[in-house]
């Protein structure tokens, strides 16, 4: 059966989608290839057709997960009807993030878990708290 020129690619940003949120939910040591591909609806052996390893699939969703933080914290940030600073503040605090960790910030979701992980995913996730660091300097 032949797939359409984007379902690689498509496939591909699921397994990254998904494991984003699992990773931040439960843990990137928690989450297993089998399980999570079995979220996606498919099977472990095609895991490999996208990652080189569990390592390489998370650092994209640890990147993933940093992108769509920087795309709501510089939307509150910039947006004087959503409360610039202060607002973002207040949401960050909020009970609603502390119970969303799934959709929340990857820095406290993830950070005791990333000091033990591996090189690659340590770097992009360095990568990730400084360019949040960055923007709320700038902010301030």
């Amino acid at each position: 059966m032949r797939y359409s020129k984007g379902h690689k690619e498509a496939t591909r940003q699921r397994i990254i989608d998904t494991a984003a949120a699992r990773f931040r939910g439960e843990g990137i040591a928690a989450v297993g290839v089998a399980n999570l591909m079995g979220d996606v609806g498919l099977t472990q052996g095609g895991f490999y057709n996208h990652f080189e390893s569990k390592d390489d699939l998370a650092r994209e969703a640890v990147s993933q997960a940093w992108n769509s933080t920087y795309e709501r914290l510089e939307k509150a940030l910039h947006d004087p009807e959503r409360g610039g600073v202060e607002a973002v503040i207040n949401s960050y605090l909020s009970a609603r993030h502390r119970d969303a960790m799934a959709e929340g910030c990857v820095a406290a979701a993830l950070s005791p878990e990333i000091a033990r992980g591996a090189d690659v995913v340590r770097a992009e996730f360095t990568r990730g708290v400084e360019h949040m660091v960055s923007l709320l300097a700038d902010a301030l």
